[in-house]
């Protein structure tokens, strides 16, 4: 009794935790100590054998608890941070792949771009030639209504000298045809002054049929005159409107190639603006993602 009384703690408030001979269990924990804790069967292999204070043992448990606790905590925190990394590493090689590809939109911008500035430098000199152009175009114009009013002059002078031509050449078929009318109307005219009766009137009759032959043949080279005119003047109407058509055609062709130009100059520009804004787009994204992992590194 005299040692008990001599321990800073009295009996009761001690936890054998050593086996006694008797039995194999250890001192049962007083039952303020007997609920279910997390690590409570560890803690009490750790202790086991020790004659541990009451009070210390559960500043020891609770202790125990707190870097159970802190120790799982951790495990969660090494399992997000690891699957941020993982997220971080995916995101790097998207960002890669994204940068790649805003490089391959440069390179396609910056060649759009040379081709636009070509284009930009053809239509600059197309601008500094136009008033040249526009003067040589009014300077041909007038000497092509020079041609053309010489051209028809020409061509009505033409018309005229063969129309003369025809006429001429009608004039002396003409002639000879009078000259053998004549020829043949002297012999009828000597036959009849000694032709008597029927004869006579047989002479008369052809006199008569041989003056309308002549008629009859006049008239129908006349017509052939007139027609052959009106065939020369339709042929030459014909290729006057072939050239109208001609120059028309010529005219609508430039319209044409300018409008094609001016249409490809202008799907070009909107090719480069829409790869610049997804160029900037990926940029914005790949700014972004990298302001990202670097807070996730950071919180690391």
């Amino acid at each position: 009794m005299a040692g008990q009384q001599e321990l800073p703690y009295r009996r009761r408030d001690l936890i054998d935790t050593r086996k006694r001979q008797r039995s194999a269990s250890p001192t049962p924990i007083p039952n303020k100590m007997a609920r279910a804790i997390p690590g409570d069967a560890e803690l009490r292999r750790i202790v086991y054998g020790h004659r541990i204070p009451n009070s210390i043992f559960e500043r020891l448990e609770s202790r125990w608890i707190e870097l159970k606790d802190e120790a799982a905590k951790h495990a969660r925190d090494a399992a997000s941070n690891a699957k941020e990394a993982s997220k971080s590493a995916a995101r790097g090689i998207e960002i890669g792949k994204r940068c790649n590809q805003i490089h391959d939109l440069k390179t396609e911008i910056e060649g759009k771009e040379k081709v636009m500035r070509k284009l930009q430098e053809r239509n600059g000199e197309s601008g500094k030639l136009r008033a040249e152009k526009k003067d040589l175009e009014e300077f041909i114009e007038t000497q092509n209504q020079l041609i053309e009013i010489g051209t028809s002059a020409l061509r009505d002078q033409r018309m005229k000298v063969g129309r003369l031509e025809e006429e001429n050449e009608g004039l002396k078929g003409r002639v000879e045809e009078l000259e053998t009318e004549n020829g043949h109307f002297q012999d009828l005219v000597g036959q009849m002054g000694e032709a008597e009766g029927e004869e006579l009137v047989g002479l008369a009759l052809e006199a008569q049929a041989m003056r309308t032959l002549g008629m009859v043949k006049g008239l129908q080279r006349e017509v052939e005159e007139k027609d052959a005119r009106e065939a020369r003047r339709v042929e030459e109407i014909v290729r006057y409107e072939q050239q109208i058509l001609e120059e028309r055609r010529k005219v609508t062709e430039a319209e044409q190639k300018k409008q094609e130009q001016a249409k490809l100059i202008e799907e070009l520009r909107e090719e480069v603006e829409a790869a610049r804004l997804k160029a900037k787009e990926a940029e914005n994204i790949a700014e972004e993602e990298g302001r990202l992992i670097k807070r996730l590194l950071e919180l690391k």
